[in-house]
């Protein structure tokens, strides 16, 4: 991905039109781009009229579109998991020593954990 975010935002590209059909995901590259203020319109009107328009054609348009510009890759954040954060919650931990007690707990435990945590996220007594 980042191979298509580096031609999009420097405007120096040697890709086929094979490489982009069978490589370029317009939702990842979309999401990376929207993160820009200067992108945000252009990837919005991308978003609403995607469902006409191909993957190569939809490269072209953010290509044509987005201006020169050099830009940081910033990722995607991934999605929080439902066990981290009952054990966040439990023990008020951070999400990395979280992960860390996720590898020794047995599912049992943490179970036991969400069903006494209530929607605040304190312990029921």
């Amino acid at each position: 991905m980042k191979l298509f975010f580096d031609a999009i935002t420097t405007k120096d590209h040697n890709l086929t039109g094979e490489e982009i059909k069978r490589n370029f995901s317009p939702y990842v590259a979309c999401a990376m781009l929207s993160q820009y203020r200067d992108c945000t319109l252009i990837v919005n009107e991308l978003n609403l009229n995607s469902k006409y328009l191909d993957k190569q054609a939809q490269f072209e348009y953010l290509f044509e579109m987005i201006p020169k510009k050099r830009r940081r890759m910033v990722g995607i954040k991934k999605k929080r998991n439902d066990d981290l954060r009952v054990v966040t919650e439990w023990y008020k931990i951070s999400d990395q020593k979280a992960e860390e007690y996720l590898r020794i707990l047995p599912p049992q435990e943490i179970e036991r954990m969400r069903t006494t945590l209530d929607g605040t996220g304190r312990h029921e007594y």
